[in-house]
Formats: C-alpha cells, structure tokens, sequence
C-alpha cells in the first residue's frame, strides 16, 4: 500500500510539474500560447485534439488513470456513479497532453492533467 501511495504521489507531481514545449496546430512547429484555464475550447484552439473519452470512476485503472482514482474515496470508486471525461490533445510531433475533468452541473472542474511523449507506453 505504502509503495502504491507513493507511485501516485509520484505520477501526480510528474503530472502536475511537467513543463513541456507547447506547440501550435501544425504539428512540430512551436507555440509561444500556453494554457491558463485549461478548459476544452483553449486547448482545443491551442493544440490538435485527438481523443475524447469518457469512463466510470471504479477501482483498479491502469497506471494511467490510477492517479485520477486516487482523488476519491474507496466508497466513490465501489458505487461506479462517477462519471469522468478524458481528453488527450497532441502539443506537438513528440507530446502528448491529457487532461480529465469531472462534470459538476453546467461545469467541469479540471482533476489532473498530464503531459508526456506520444511513445509512453502505460
């Protein structure tokens, strides 16, 4: 357990810390925009957007999406009521960026965000 908090802790400091170069929409051509609200309509003007999902907050994701169930509670996670939106945009040639958001009424509060190459394997 303690080795598991601490894979967490350290996948959501790298999440939450990565500074990686922002590009434009033609694909390796640097940005000098970068993100500040983070919503969906500024990434998607900042950056290429590539996938939009959509899953059920459970227990036992993969080492991806397991920093994002760590944020709830170990009842949240058995009642499976959690809806979770997962977008992932490309910042350029080699990065990748994906940001899940948590719909809350006429909103979407941000739970994490991600930067990464586009070869990571998870």
């Amino acid at each position: 357990m303690r080795i598991s908090l601490l894979c967490v802790s350290f996948l959501l400091a790298l999440g939450l810390s990565c500074s990686s170069q922002t590009g434009s929409r033609q694909k390796g051509i640097l940005s000098s925009k970068s993100p500040s609200t983070y919503s969906i309509d500024e990434l998607d003007q900042l950056y290429s957007p590539l996938r939009r999902d959509t899953f059920i907050l459970s227990v036992g994701h993969d080492e991806f999406r397991a920093p994002i169930e760590e944020l709830f509670s170990n009842e949240e996670r058995r009642a499976r009521r959690t809806q979770i939106l997962e977008y992932t945009w490309s910042l350029n040639k080699d990065s990748l960026l994906t940001v899940w958001y948590l719909p809350l009424q006429d909103s979407l509060s941000i739970l994490g965000k991600f930067s990464y190459p586009r070869d990571a394997v998870f």
